[in-house]
């Protein structure tokens, strides 16, 4: 029992690290080893384990909502959180509600764990004021986050909220810097599915300085390679190609523009606002 409970946690968590690094056919291959591995009946902690990844994985074949409000079942059940796996339910609930578009949804759901934050809590809380407009609240929070311990996807996350809060102070020296001391913590790391909009936010940072042309793209590219080895989930697609239409303006690039402003309106089966986000692209070129 001891070992295969073992089994199914070890499965489990490789099951959910996958899914989030967009390797969903291993995602998909450890979830039904691990699910092999259960003993019936199944102990609470280890279904909801299993419960979790299998609504990660729903997320990013598109069914956004549907996963959130599953995770957001599990973020209330009364099984301790497992302190090896990726990320806790509700810090996964919150980032599919941000995946897709619902943020002021992802907010409350902040709100309804008010126990002592993580710094990850920190600073997805800083993502979403900074993607409001509240930046002086999104500076609170990236700071309270700078004095927990970092793990490199935390580090990645604190990165583009500063490169976006550079970005829209308007300082094009400001960004500049930032960018150039935030660039080691980015380079080489994995490109998370969920997180599309985070490294869009990098990519069209670095596009608007100048002397990094290069980054954007090799970024552009990695975004692209994620999207691609999912196989393609519309609300993927359609937030890559809104970060083109993004990285496109920064550069005053408007044929890049209206060409990513045209796959948007020609994508078929893409989240609702692919469409305005079509519409803004081709204003964007217009102008």
């Amino acid at each position: 029992m001891a070992g295969g409970a073992a089994a199914v946690q070890a499965h489990g968590r490789a099951a959910l690290a996958g899914a989030l690094a967009g390797q969903l056919g291993a995602a998909r291959d450890d979830l039904a080893a691990a699910r092999a591995a259960l003993a019936d009946p199944a102990p609470r902690g280890l279904s909801v384990l299993l419960d979790g990844v299998s609504a990660v994985i729903d997320a990013l074949h598109g069914d956004l909502r549907g996963a959130a409000d599953r995770l957001a079942g599990l973020a209330a059940t009364t099984v301790p959180s497992d302190a090896f796996a990726t990320d806790s339910w509700p810090e996964l609930t919150i980032e599919v509600l941000a995946a897709g578009g619902e943020e002021e949804v992802a907010r409350a759901v902040l709100a309804a764990h008010p126990d002592e934050p993580s710094a990850r809590r920190l600073l997805l809380a800083a993502w979403l004021d900074m993607r409001a407009g509240r930046l002086a609240d999104a500076r609170v929070g990236l700071a309270a986050a700078a004095r927990r311990p970092a793990l490199r996807r935390n580090a990645v996350l604190a990165a583009a909220i500063t490169v976006g809060l550079a970005r829209r102070s308007g300082d094009a020296a400001a960004l500049a810097t930032t960018w150039h001391r935030v660039a080691p913590v980015v380079a080489g790391a994995d490109v998370e599915l969920l997180h599309v909009d985070v490294w869009g936010e990098l990519s069209t940072g670095a596009a608007a300085v100048a002397a990094t042309g290069a980054a954007a793209a090799t970024m552009a590219a990695a975004i692209d390679a994620a999207v691609r080895s999912a196989g393609d989930p519309a609300w993927c697609v359609a937030a890559a190609l809104w970060w083109r239409v993004q990285r496109a303006a920064a550069v005053g690039d408007a044929g890049g523009a209206a060409a990513a402003a045209a796959e948007l309106a020609a994508l078929g089966g893409g989240p609702p606002r692919a469409r305005a986000w079509a519409e803004a692209g081709a204003r964007w070129a217009d102008v």
